[in-house]
C-alpha cells in the first residue's frame, strides 16, 4: 500500500508541503530548514502542531526536528498497514482522542496485535463470527441451525457481549486497543541516538589516540 503522509511546513520563507515517508537524505532537506519552521500541519491525521511565535530558540528547533524523525517514523509504518488496518487506525486514534506523535506511533505499531474485523455494519460482523466460530455461544450449533442465525443479532449480541464497538468500517474493543498501545515501544529518541552515537565515536578516537601512544 503507497500511503502517505502529507507535512505542511510553515516558516518564515513560506510553506512547503513534504510527503512522507521519505528516505534520510530527503529528511535532511526539511531538518535544514528548521530554524525557520513555525508550525506545522498533519494531514490525514489533522494534526496541528505550533512551534511558538517570533525567533525559534535552540529547545522548539530540536523538538520539530524530532517530530519530523517521528512522523517519518509514523508514516514509514502506516504506509505497510492494511487497508482495514488504517481505517481503525484513523479511528481508535480519534476515539482516544490521540493526536500527539508518540501516542500514533504507539497505536500504528500495535494494530497487528489489536483484534479487530473489517465490517461496514452489525450484519457484516455476524457474518465474520459465523464463519470464523468466534462466538463460542454458537459453536455447539449445527451448521444448518446456524444458517438460520439472524447475522444482523449475531453481530449486535458479539458487540454487547464483548463490549466493542463498529467504526470507520471496523470492530475493535477500544479498551483492549488502549492497553495493546500502551505496552508498544517506542523508537529511539533522537536525541539519545545521536548522543550515544557521537559517545561511541568518541571512544572509538580516544581508542585510536591510545593505540598510537602506546
Amino acid at each position: 500500500m503507497n500511503r502517505k503522509i502529507e507535512v505542511y511546513i510553515h516558516s518564515k520563507n513560506g510553506m512547503y508541503m513534504e510527503e512522507l515517508p521519505m528516505s534520510a537524505a530527503d529528511t535532511a532537506s526539511i531538518i535544514s530548514i528548521a530554524d525557520n519552521v513555525t508550525e506545522i500541519d498533519v494531514l490525514p491525521m489533522a494534526i496541528h502542531k505550533s512551534y511558538g511565535s517570533g525567533e525559534l530558540n535552540n529547545d522548539s528547533t530540536q523538538e520539530y526536528v524530532n517530530d519530523i524523525y517521528k512522523l517519518n517514523e509514523l508514516a514509514d509504518k502506516v504506509s505497510k498497514l492494511k487497508e482495514y488496518e488504517f481505517d481503525a487506525f484513523c479511528a481508535i486514534s480519534q476515539k482516544l482522542n490521540k493526536s500527539d506523535f508518540d501516542s500514533l506511533i504507539r497505536i500504528a505499531h500495535s494494530i497487528e496485535n489489536m483484534t479487530i474485523y473489517p465490517c461496514e455494519d452489525e450484519r457484516a460482523l455476524g457474518e465474520i463470527i459465523l464463519d470464523r466460530g468466534l462466538f463460542t455461544r454458537l459453536n455447539t450449533l449445527h451448521d444448518d441451525i446456524k444458517g438460520l442465525l439472524d447475522r444482523e443479532q449475531v453481530g449486535k449480541l458479539f458487540i454487547e457481549s464483548n463490549g466493542g464497538e463498529i467504526a470507520n468500517r471496523c470492530y475493535f474493543n477500544i479498551k483492549e486497543c488502549e492497553l495493546s498501545a500502551a505496552k508498544a515501544e517506542l523508537p529511539p529518541d533522537r536525541n539519545s541516538t545521536q548522543e550515544q552515537e557521537d559517545d561511541e565515536e568518541m571512544d572509538e578516537d580516544e581508542g585510536m589516540i591510545m593505540g598510537g601512544i602506546c
